[in-house]
């Protein structure tokens, strides 16, 4: 769980720069107050990845409103949506 701060938002971004200095952003989640982001909790979730993906690289970025003092976020690609939460 997190503390503090206010919410979190996820972000697909794709870039043919390791840096990712100029991303594209391909899907965003919904805000998600701190308060709900505990564990198992999707923050973006996509049940195919996009066929829009033209440059090398992807990553997942979190944008958070406030000080958070603790908590850590997961991302992965799986072959499956978790469905339970």
């Amino acid at each position: 769980n997190f503390a503090g701060g206010a919410n979190i938002i996820a972000a697909l971004e794709n870039d043919d720069d390791v840096t990712f200095g100029s991303p594209t952003v391909i899907a965003t989640g919904t805000t998600v107050l701190t308060a709900a982001a505990v564990a198992g909790k999707q923050l973006l979730a996509l049940r195919v990845l996009p066929t829009d993906l033209t440059e090398r690289y992807i990553a997942i970025r979190y944008t958070v409103s406030g000080t958070h003092s603790a908590g850590t976020v997961t991302a992965g690609v799986v072959s499956a949506n978790q469905t339970n939460k």
